[in-house]
């Protein structure tokens, strides 16, 4: 992992970037390096530049601040099982198109998009794709990606 940090960013436009984050994730903290890095990935992809200049952008209203949660979820069931549900989301983003994914896959997946590291909530993270029939276990440590309608 590594730090970028840049200057002569339109302001304007990273509102909105952060805007977008944080509607898609409910957060900035821990996903918005992975959303930078996806974007780095689509301009490296497809070799397109935008002048900011040239956007339509929103006109700038406050970002509501999102509630800060505590540190320990396992007492707060019904916020956990939000912060699952995101986390199908990002699985699905992630790994929709792909045949296999491994557990470490997954732990790496939970830590970049919720800051998840230790075993036993990336467990329940692999419990509930199970669960929701996304993934089938092949060994210990490999599952098949079953994801055809996943109504998102």
């Amino acid at each position: 992992m590594t730090t970028l940090s840049v200057r002569g960013i339109n302001e304007n436009v990273k509102k909105q970037f952060e805007k977008a984050v944080v509607e898609k994730y409910g957060k900035k903290h821990t996903v918005m390096g992975l959303e930078v890095e996806k974007a780095l990935v689509f301009y490296l992809t497809n070799g397109k530049s935008v002048d900011p200049g040239d956007l339509e952008l929103e006109p700038q209203n406050p970002v509501a601040p999102v509630e800060k949660k505590p540190a320990h979820t396992h007492n707060h069931r019904s916020e956990d099982h939000g912060n699952i549900t995101m986390f199908g989301r990002a699985f699905i983003d992630s790994f929709g198109d792909y045949e296999q994914v491994s557990f470490k896959d997954i732990r790496k997946l939970a830590s970049l998009t919720q800051g998840v590291i230790d075993e036993r909530s990336v467990q329940k993270r692999v419990n509930y794709l199970v669960d929701l029939d996304y993934i089938k276990p092949i060994t210990n440590n490999v599952f098949e990606v079953k994801i055809e309608n996943s109504g998102f």
